[in-house]
This record gives structure tokens, C-alpha cells and sequence, in this order.
């Protein structure tokens, strides 16, 4: 230390006590002048420094009194405190559980300027467990509310539990399934028609949806109810009061199968758009039976310049054996038709709904064979078949077969127009030129297309004459297919409700009469809970989890809590230690992982779940929570040693022994050898007689513990170990001495220290 940077309490430094005492001197010594760098100047400072250091002392001793007073009180110093922090264990992936036994050292970096790491100490053990925290939730059962927290917690954002702003409602839902009457293209009206057993006493809105591929898409499900009335969701039931038909409306849909609770197929949900709180007099409706119908409508529509646009084209089309283009004009029969031509074309989401009707939009396209005339021509008969696949041939769709030879017309593609006919419902699969499909073809009978002029030769009495014929093969501009399909009503193919976060399988009571189910329930919790689910089933040891809360000044406890975790049938209550005051403070919510855990699919996961709940039903704290953590346990700075000797006793008083490391944190624990050898075989009952006032009982229990002894060699009795040695012989005997603050109390036979 530099003299120089010690400072007594009055501000003086040794410079300024070294100048007043060469100040002073001639009025005492007035025959000394000490000059620089001489011995008598080297006095000088001496001088001053041991003035510097009593000045100092006699400065503290205010505080040294006043440290006494404290004492007198019973207030004495605060021992030496380690720095304590709470730490989390990480496994690498595909680590197996595992546990960090108490004293577990870990280090922290050295501090800045510093070379030695920090060494902690974990200080009780703790699971370490490969399972993670995988999803926190708020749920407010009496609101039928909650919020899913995971997302924000995964990008390390702080969140606010029961945060009422955020706080969506619990989502109750029923879901329909049929591959047929679901699979959306287009215009589609869907009837959902409800037969109630009972009636809901209150007015449900429910909003009704189905999936395009990327999100669940409402219909349009708005018509008018009467003239002058404003547009209204057309619901025959009133909100579930009585039995009748849901009419819901697409425009331009595209559905698409996704899976629901595992099963893969074309869904519609209808989901309630409101809260459904606990409510023991409210009443809710209970389904008999459910029926599904549909009018698909893809239909032709026209342009400003009469065109027909809307529809849609055939999947493929062939002349023959050549493919055509049907987005540009094409000769339908190629351009030399011949008895026996045709005209395939194919369309998988018509041709596969028997009943739908079909109309076929037909524009002819002007050629250059149109232009060509003569005075005497006649037209080219012919005859043109519209056929489907059956399975065992081609059949007629019962369009009339086209015999003209006079006026031209859609039917045999001569003419702008259209032609209409049902799908048939014995109409199957058939490949065309290697193309599998729902196949139409138009198919030239007989004849041919054109016309026929017979020119003479030369004039006179009966000229020669010749025959020619003129090709005019049927040329389109322009060919679309609109249907319109009305099918069942059927019964749904699946039908799901989703409530409680739980999806429940209701096909059998929808389809069947004599049965029932309830269509909408609230969920089964009674008071307001903070679920942690976990992603692996968690050991059966102490499980750490350290949950960050913003500490807010003045906080008090939070509402009581019930711990609990899912056995797989019911849920269980579960001891911890909680040191967040019911999740207000940061801390370390310990418990035990419980063998019997199940994984739940609680909030549509399956996870292991475990739960805070309300004690009692009432408002829960909206405590702002930092980040959650699994594995965690406190750590303090410090090193344990054990086993390590102090010295032995010479018997003598006033003897000191050294701790090798200081300061000694509390909790240390001092053991004297008072016994050993022979002696301490023979002498260890007297001894224990004495330290327990003259109990027997104390040797009595040390006496069963050596009776019952299995392997061991150490037998502990309150602050006496006894050691026995390979004969089975005590041969040494500890005793724990206690610390005291002092011996002011203390008495020769107690075994204290200080």
C-alpha cells in the first residue's frame, strides 16, 4: 500500500502530517533543520507515518463501539456470504437423464482484469433431465379463455400471464367429413342440416369454414331471408334453438383434404364465435342426428361480346390420337373427318358426380373452307354420336344423334351453341391414348361434312357431269364445360367435436337414430391454471424450474396454488417447493417427477403435462414472466472440503487450529476424535452417556445400529460417529463440536468453538 493513499477521516494525507510536523519543529527543537535526503528528514517521515496510522485507529474506534453496542443488543456482524445465482443444465441431444448431485462445481468467466475463473457450487442436487419445456399456457376456465405463451417464450419475449388483452376464446367446434359431397370446386351451396334432440337455450353464432390448403376459409354464407330484410347468415336452426339446415355458399372454392385428429379427408367446421363460460342453468344442444347435401354450380356465364367464359376446360382432349390445345382454336374430328373420327375430351371433377348436369359451351371458329360456295351444293350428310365409358363399352348419353343435311348445329360441332346431358351413374374410368380418365368423346357415325356439286361438261342434251365434294371439317373457337351437381342429403363420413382442447369421435350417434351427443361443452377445469408441458416424461427426481417473473415492488403472495400433473386418468396433486410466492417473484419451483406421469394431448400435443392451479376460483395475478427454465438449481460461490484435519490436541489449553481457506462460510460442520483404539471399544458408551446428560437411550439406539449392522462402518447418533474396523470393533469415536459467537456462555464440559 502507498502511505500516501491513505487518508485519515479528518482529510489529512502523510504529505500534509509531514509538513505540519516540520512546521512545528522550531518551536521544540529550533537547532534541528532536516534538509533532503538526510537522516534527519528519513525521521521526519517515520514520524509522520506512525502519526498517519493512530490517527487512523483512533478514527475507528467509533465503529468499533459502536459494533459492541450492536452486539450488546444481539445484533452481531453478518458472517462472510457467498454470491449465489441460479443456474441451468443443458444436456446435448440424445442425452440420457441424468443428475447433478449437491456441490457440483461450475465455473463462471473470470471477472474483468481477473485470470482465475469464478468457481460456484450447486447447493442441493437435481435432475437433469433431456426433457424440455415445450409449451406454457394460461387457461381461465371461468372466462372459457385462454393464451398460448410458447412462441413468445421460444424467442425469449416476455409475457404476461392471464394477460386480458391477449386472452382468446377456448375454441368449441364441430367438424363434417365427405369426400364427395366436401370436395369444393367452384360455386357450391352446402346444406348442413341439424336434427336436435335438445335445443341450446341461448342463441349460438357459429361461423363455418373449410380448408383451401393453406388456411381455413369461410363461405359466403350470406343470402337474403326475405325482400327488404338486410342480408343475414342463412341459418334454419336460430342459433341451435331448433332443428333445421345451415346453407353455406362458395365462390370460386378450392378445398383441399387435411388431416384432422389424425384422419385425412375434405373437412367444413362450423366453430362457436363466442365464449362459453360455465353456466349450470344454461342449456345446450344435444344432436340426434346430422345430414349433408350439396349444388355444386360451375356454370357458363358470358362476356360483354356474348362469349361463354366461366366453367372450366376439359382435363385433356384428343383428336384421334393427337392432342389438342383447347385454349386455341382446333379442328375437334381432325381435319379430314372420316366415319369412325372422334373427339375425346375428359374432366375428372365433373364425370366423376353421377347426376350432375353438363353443359357443353360451343363456339364455332371461321376457316377458309366457310368461304367456299357453289349455286347447286349439297350439304354432306351425317350422323355424330355423344358416348361414355361404362366399364364394358361405349354408351350414349342420350344426346340426339345429329343426322343434317340442311342446318348446322352445336350438337354435331357445326354451330355456336350448346349441348346438355346428366352424368350417368354407371360412368367409370378408361385410359385414352395411355390418359386414365372420365372420358366423353363425340364420334362421327356416318358422312361426313362439306357439300357435294355436280358441274356439266358442256351444253346440249344430256351433258356429261362430274361429282366433286368440298371438305368443311368442324372448327371451334371455343369449348368450356359448366355443371351443376346436387347430391344426398347423406350422412357425414366423419363427424368430430372439439372441445376442452379434446377432439371426440361422434360418427356413430350422427348416423344413427336412438342416439345423442352434446354438441358444445365448456372445459372441465373449475378455477383459473398455468399448464407446463413437457416434451419427454420427466425423471423421477428432483425436477428444477426456474421461472423469471418480474419482481414488482410491494408484491404480495399471489392466490394460493395446487400442483398437479396428469397420471393418465385424473389428475394429481404434487409436492413442491415454490419460492415465486405463487408465481410473483423470481425463483425455483422444485418438485419430483412422478413415475406414473402420462403424455395428454391437453392443448392438441401430447405432452406431460403439469399444472398450477387456483386453490380457489377468483382472479389470478397477471404476473409478467421473463423466460422458463428446466434444470435449474442455485449455486453459490464457494468449495466444499471435506475430510480435511485441522490438528490434533495437545491437551493444553489455548490452542488454536487453522483453517487452510477463509473465510469459513455457515453450515461447516467441526468433528473431534475424542476416542480411539482399543480404548474407544471399550470407553464410547461412557462417552455417549456423558455428552447426552445421562440418557441411555442414546446408547441404547447406537447399540441397535451395531446389532443391524449390514456393511457399514460408520454409525451416527445425534453429534456422535462411531468408526468400527475390520474386527468389527469400534475404533474411533467423533463427536461434532458446536460453533458459538463466544465462550461468554460456555462451560468447561461444552464442546464448543469459536
Amino acid at each position: 500500500m502507498n502511505p500516501n493513499t491513505l487518508v485519515p477521516a479528518d482529510g489529512r494525507s502523510l504529505a500534509d502530517i509531514l509538513n505540519e510536523i516540520l512546521a512545528r519543529h522550531a518551536g521544540y527543537v529550533p537547532e534541528w533543520t532536516p534538509a533532503s535526503n538526510t537522516a534527519g528528514n528519513g525521521l521526519a517521515w517515520v514520524a509522520a507515518r506512525y502519526l498517519q496510522a493512530v490517527i487512523h485507529r483512533l478514527n475507528q474506534a467509533p465503529e468499533k463501539d459502536r459494533t459492541a453496542f450492536f452486539d450488546v443488543l444481539g445484533y452481531p456482524l453478518v458472517p462472510a456470504q457467498s454470491a449465489r445465482a441460479p443456474i441451468v443444465f443443458q444436456l446435448t441431444d440424445g442425452a440420457a437423464d441424468s443428475t447433478a448431485p449437491a456441490t457440483t462445481q461450475v465455473s463462471a468467466p473470470p471477472p474483468p482484469g481477473g485470470t482465475d475463473p469464478v468457481v460456484f457450487e450447486t447447493e442441493s442436487s437435481v435432475a437433469v433431465a433431456a426433457a424440455k419445456l415445450a409449451q406454457v399456457v394460461s387457461l381461465w376456465a371461468g372466462r372459457d379463455q385462454y393464451l398460448d405463451h410458447s412462441a413468445a417464450l421460444a424467442a425469449s419475449q416476455p409475457v404476461t400471464l392471464f394477460d386480458p388483452l391477449l386472452l382468446r376464446p377456448v375454441p368449441h367446434a364441430i367438424y363434417l367429413a365427405h369426400d364427395k359431397l366436401l370436395a369444393l370446386t367452384g360455386t357450391v351451396e352446402i346444406g348442413v342440416e341439424f336434427e336436435l334432440a335438445q335445443t341450446s337455450s341461448q342463441p349460438l353464432d357459429i361461423s363455418w369454414e373449410y380448408w383451401d390448403g393453406k388456411v381455413w376459409r369461410g363461405f359466403q354464407g350470406m343470402k337474403q331471408a326475405c325482400a327488404g330484410i338486410a342480408e343475414v347468415k342463412l341459418d334454419g336452426t336460430a342459433g341451435l334453438t331448433r332443428s333445421g339446415t345451415f346453407l353455406l355458399e362458395t365462390d370460386c372454392a378450392q378445398a383441399s383434404q387435411t388431416p384432422v385428429n389424425g384422419i385425412n379427408a375434405f373437412w367444413i367446421r362450423g366453430e362457436l364465435t363466442e365464449p362459453l363460460p360455465p353456466d349450470p342453468g344454461r342449456a345446450l344442444p344435444e344432436v340426434a342426428g346430422i345430414r349433408l347435401r350439396s349444388i355444386i354450380k360451375r356454370e357458363i356465364e358470358s362476356d360483354s361480346g356474348g362469349n361463354p367464359t366461366g366453367g372450366l376446360l376439359p382435363d385433356n382432349a384428343y383428336a384421334g390420337a393427337a392432342k389438342l390445345d383447347l385454349t386455341k382454336a382446333f379442328y375437334p374430328l381432325g381435319q379430314q373427318p372420316q366415319p369412325g373420327s372422334a373427339f375425346y375430351f375428359s374432366s375428372d371433377e365433373i364425370f366423376s358426380k353421377p347426376g350432375a348436369s353438363v353443359t357443353v359451351a360451343v363456339v364455332k371458329q371461321t376457316t377458309p373452307q366457310d368461304s367456299v360456295t357453289a349455286s347447286a351444293a349439297t350439304p354432306l350428310a351425317h350422323t355424330v354420336a355423344w358416348e361414355y365409358w361404362n366399364g364394358d363399352g361405349w354408351q350414349t348419353l342420350g344426346i340426339p344423334n345429329t343426322a343434317s343435311t340442311t342446318a348446322n348445329s352445336a350438337n354435331d360441332l357445326t354451330a355456336t351453341g350448346s349441348v346438355s346431358f346428366t352424368v350417368p351413374k354407371d360412368m367409370v374410368k378408361t385410359k385414352v391414348n395411355n390418359q386414365d380418365g372420365y372420358w366423353v368423346r363425340v364420334r362421327l357415325v356416318n358422312g361426313g361434312f362439306g357439300f357435294s356439286n355436280q358441274v356439266a361438261l358442256s351444253t346440249g342434251t344430256n351433258p356429261p357431269t362430274i361429282t366433286y365434294v368440298v371438305i368443311n371439317p368442324p372448327s371451334l373457337g371455343i369449348f368450356r364445360l359448366g355443371y351443376s351437381w346436387q347430391n344426398g342429403p347423406y350422412p357425414a363420413e366423419h363427424v368430430l367435436t372439439s372441445n376442452d382442447f379434446q377432439y371426440d369421435d361422434h360418427t356413430y350417434e350422427a348416423r344413427w337414430p336412438g342416439s345423442r351427443f352434446l354438441l358444445f361443452k365448456p372445459v372441465s377445469d373449475l378455477t383459473p391454471a398455468i399448464y407446463l408441458g413437457f416434451e419427454r416424461k420427466l425423471p423421477v427426481d428432483a425436477i428444477g424450474l426456474y421461472l423469471d417473473f418480474v419482481e414488482q415492488p410491494g408484491d404480495e403472495a399471489g392466490p394460493a396454488l395446487v400442483w398437479e400433473y396428469w397420471n393418465g386418468a385424473a389428475w394429481l396433486g404434487v409436492t413442491v417447493q415454490d419460492e415465486t410466492r405463487n408465481l410473483e417473484l423470481p425463483g425455483i419451483v422444485t418438485f419430483i417427477g412422478q413415475e406414473d406421469s402420462r403424455a395428454f394431448a391437453r392443448f392438441d400435443t401430447p405432452l406431460y403435462w403439469v399444472r398450477a392451479r387456483l386453490k380457489e376460483d377468483g382472479p389470478p395475478a397477471e404476473s409478467v414472466l421473463n423466460a422458463a427454465f428446466t434444470n435449474a438449481v442455485w449455486a453459490s460461490q464457494q468449495r466444499t472440503v471435506n475430510d480435511a484435519p485441522l490438528g490434533a490436541s495437545s491437551g493444553l489449553p489455548n490452542q488454536v487450529f487453522i483453517f487452510t481457506q477463509i473465510p469459513v462460510l455457515d453450515r461447516e460442520r467441526i468433528e473431534v476424535q475424542e476416542l480411539s483404539g482399543p480404548a474407544a471399544n471399550i470407553e464410547w458408551r461412557i462417552l455417549v452417556t456423558e455428552i447426552f446428560g445421562g440418557d441411555p437411550s442414546a446408547v441404547a439406539a447406537l447399540q441397535s445400529q451395531l446389532a443391524a449392522e449390514g456393511s457399514q462402518t460408520d454409525f451416527v447418533y445425534g453429534d456422535v460417529r462411531l468408526v468400527r474396523d475390520r474386527t468389527k470393533k469400534v475404533s474411533q469415536v467423533w463427536v461434532r463440536w458446536q460453533g458459538q459467537p463466544h465462550f461468554y456462555f460456555s462451560g468447561p464440559d461444552d464442546r464448543h468453538y469459536v
